[in-house]
């Protein structure tokens, strides 16, 4: 039995991704599917607005057999981290054949073309980037400067580019030549909605930028945000509106920033090393924390055509999860070290009983069977990543509207999902 691999956030599930996962069944003969996703932290350095296991049961009532737990180490680093991170983890299942991806650009060969320079980095491109670089680009555009002077003569490759989910394709299929993985990826078009559109149009098919606009509008002013219902499957609505009158979202975006200011001004010089910052981005956030504190006064003087907002967003969530560089080292070495199941749907036990036979790696449906506590002391690469899922969560819990939600060790006690 073949299976299909697919990467998400469903932050939160939508009809866009509806219509992914429909017309993933398609193009794959309707092979199970595997997701893998993003925890309770997501790529662009934000809180998600519903925790993991309200999204993995999302996901599994649309129609996914079984979802992972994308390792945090790659959740909330740069795009090619997070491809990579999602690739390896998907590869590890030993039972995933095909990946379905949307894009803008719709059709692989321009995607290929790419990915199999980066993967391979001929000297011609590298020499063009560190230029960029020394010009004081940030590394995206620096990259995608690199990749338009190397393809100069051909416009449509430049089209490519700058757009999120063509960036994220591209990074899927360099994971996969530089790895020389089995797994034939497919990718299908974006539909409607554009990925950073903050604002829906007219369609029911809106971008999760312009739902959480409108989700965290109710979050200030109490009322149940109704103007996003017609944008989510039914079974996404309910599940929002049982989080919402439960008091278990969405996350308080104002309490994610307090928090992670108050982590900021606590941190000694020391602790200031999350993988995204560098001297200069440490040296000036130390500077920012002898003015006058707030999340925005941070973000502002962090912020740069070299060190754009979403790395700085990114460095400041690793710096609050306890993902330091020394940790990040540690857990690269045998990185993924093991697959988290989150949730089965409508076949995801015999999933899981393939997963059993073939995976590579261990795979944990009960922390426990692990660890007790948290333990960031550990040698040991697995506990030690384990260990920050597990802060992770705690740290988001304390985001939930309603305090008396906010319990730690959820990992612990929460069960497995599961739809039949």
């Amino acid at each position: 039995m073949s299976v299909t691999g697919i990467i998400t956030e469903y932050n939160p599930f939508h009809n866009g991704h509806l219509y992914h996962l429909k017309k993933t069944k398609e193009v794959t003969d309707s092979q199970p599917v595997i997701a893998v996703m993003s925890g309770n932290f997501t790529q662009r350095g934000q809180a998600a607005c519903f925790d993991k296991w309200s999204r993995a049961k999302m996901a599994c009532l649309a129609g996914v057999d079984l979802v992972l737990e994308l390792p945090l180490a790659s959740a909330i680093r740069s795009a090619e981290h997070f491809a990579q991170g999602a690739i390896k983890t998907l590869a590890a299942t030993g039972v995933v054949s095909d990946i379905v991806f949307g894009s803008e650009a719709g059709e692989l060969a321009f995607l290929k073309k790419i990915a199999k320079l980066l993967a391979r980095e001929p000297e011609k491109y590298k020499e063009l980037l560190h230029l960029y670089l020394k010009k004081g680009y940030s590394y995206p555009k620096a990259h995608s400067q690199a990749l338009s002077k190397y393809f100069t003569k051909e416009e449509e490759l430049l089209n490519t580019i700058m757009s999120p989910n063509n960036i994220l394709g591209i990074e899927y299929l360099k994971a996969i030549y530089k790895d020389n993985l089995d797994i034939t990826a497919h990718t299908i078009p974006r539909k409607e909605a554009n990925y950073h559109d903050r604002f829906p149009g007219n369609g029911k098919i809106a971008s999760a930028t312009a739902i959480r606009k409108i989700l965290y509008q109710y979050n200030n002013s109490k009322k149940m945000p109704l103007k996003a219902k017609k944008y989510l499957p039914d079974f996404s609505w309910e599940i929002i509106v049982q989080q919402i009158k439960q008091g278990q979202g969405p996350a308080r975006l104002r309490l994610f920033q307090d928090l992670l200011t108050f982590t900021v001004s606590r941190a000694t010089r020391q602790e200031l090393n999350p993988p995204a910052f560098n001297d200069d981005l440490v040296n000036s956030l130390l500077k920012a924390r002898q003015q006058k504190q707030s999340f925005t006064n941070i973000i502002n003087c962090l912020t740069s055509p070299s060190y754009p907002r979403n790395r700085i967003s990114r460095g400041l969530v690793q710096l609050l999860c306890r993902l330091t560089q020394k940790r990040q080292q540690s857990i690269s070495i045998n990185f993924p070290s093991y697959l988290r199941v989150l949730a089965l749907g409508r076949q995801g036990e015999e999933l899981l009983s393939r997963l059993s036979e073939k995976a590579e790696l261990p795979l944990i449906v009960k922390p426990s069977d692990y660890l007790s506590q948290p333990d960031l002391m550990t040698d040991n690469p697995l506990k030690l990543h384990l260990s920050l899922e597990l802060i992770a969560t705690d740290i988001y819990n304390n985001l939930r509207p309603d305090k008396k939600t906010r319990k730690n060790g959820e990992d612990f006690t929460r069960r497995l999902i599961t739809i039949n």
